[in-house]
């Protein structure tokens, strides 16, 4: 089963993703700090990276981790 990290801080938002991947392994964060916490301690096959945080742009953080050719 895939390991998903959902960062995400509307309710709203992440009950639509509870609901849509159901049958996935799902943890959730509201922040960008929870998500680099979750990620130093655990592996996931995909993070979901909602663009606006409470504490950071999610934007700028998912292009620092995963910069591209």
């Amino acid at each position: 089963m895939h390991k998903i990290l959902c960062v995400e801080d509307s309710p709203e938002t992440i009950k639509i993703l509870e609901i849509a991947l159901a049958g996935h392994h799902l943890a959730f964060a509201t922040t960008v700090q929870q998500a680099l916490q979750q990620l130093n301690t655990d592996q996931f096959s995909l993070v979901l990276l909602d663009v606006e945080l409470p504490d950071g742009s999610g934007r700028r953080w998912g292009e620092c981790r995963n910069p591209g050719p």
